[in-house]
């Protein structure tokens, strides 16, 4: 019995055609050695030159068609013989599912062609990555792809992978032992360059502390007259600086007599990266008691 056909047409030109393909990376998987498994499960846009009939299309599993699907709507991945959910992509919600090893295994992949992470020939895509893979990731792993094509029939692709395991020679235990020798040293130089940066990034020197000055009748007296007297305090600071940096003293107490008006004067003489004076004066009849200085130092 023929089949009626809504719309026939029948060119032989360039056109697009679709391929499912799965890749995986390593092949197999080296027993305690492999660091990450990863399976790729694509649906390509392809270039095809073929006599193409364009309508009513019946649906079904294969690995490729002779024209462009419309559009993908779930891509699904199940394991071995017993057919164990492995990842999920659906549209609705769009987004990569793990569905086993839910502690190793990472997922992610899109359903447009206009995703940044793929190349321009990959339609849609589904990627699964273990961390530190066994035994219990090896079997074969089946992929499918549910599309819809321009004339809104439903396409099923499907295309399978095996991984499989082998115990490491000797080579490849003396390969791993060299690569985790090149990872060593790198994570070495790693940690140098960070150690200099937080030298770098180490706070300012800065250092503070405090003089008393007392009983200005026995402070030195002024060789200029003025009846002036003062006091020197010399002070060292407990790491040198790289060259003499700003110094701001100040009075937090002052106890002095009342017979006369109060005068008294601070400042710093003879700065150098390794220390400072500070020099206490008054003048006339004026006495003080005790006069406590602070100092703060930081990098001018």
């Amino acid at each position: 019995m023929f089949r009626l056909l809504t719309t026939l047409i029948l060119w032989v030109a360039l056109s697009e055609a679709s391929k499912i393909v799965i890749q995986s990376n390593p092949n197999y998987l080296l027993q305690d050695l492999t660091k990450t498994l990863t399976l790729r499960c694509s649906l390509l846009d392809t270039a095809t030159t073929t006599t193409t009939m364009i309508g009513r299309r019946d649906a079904g599993d294969l690995t490729e068609t002779q024209y462009d699907v419309q559009s993908v709507t779930a891509i699904s991945v199940v394991r071995n013989s017993q057919n164990e959910p492995v990842a999920n992509l659906t549209s609705q919600p769009s987004a990569a599912v793990p569905l086993t090893d839910l502690k190793s295994l990472k997922v992610h992949g899109s359903l447009g062609k206009n995703h940044a992470s793929s190349p321009n020939s990959e339609h849609a895509f589904l990627e699964m990555q273990w961390d530190h893979p066994g035994q219990n990731q090896t079997g074969g792993y089946t992929c499918y792809i549910y599309a819809v094509d321009a004339q809104g029939q439903n396409i099923v692709f499907s295309t399978s992978a095996e991984i499989g395991q082998e115990f490491p020679s000797a080579d490849d235990m003396l390969s791993h032992i060299s690569q985790l020798e090149k990872t060593v040293d790198a994570l070495e130089q790693r940690l140098q360059a960070v150690e200099i940066k937080l030298g770098l990034l180490k706070p300012p020197h800065a250092e503070e502390g405090m003089v008393v000055c007392e009983d200005s009748n026995n402070w030195n007296r002024d060789p200029y007259g003025n009846n002036g007297r003062y006091v020197f305090h010399n002070v060292k600071f407990q790491t040198p600086y790289d060259k003499p940096p700003m110094v701001s003293l100040g009075i937090d107490l002052l106890d002095e007599s009342s017979d006369a008006y109060l005068r008294i004067h601070t400042d710093i003489d003879n700065l150098t990266k390794d220390g400072f004076t500070v020099r206490c004066g008054t003048w006339a009849d004026t006495y003080i008691f005790k006069v406590r200085v602070r100092w703060v130092s930081v990098v001018a």
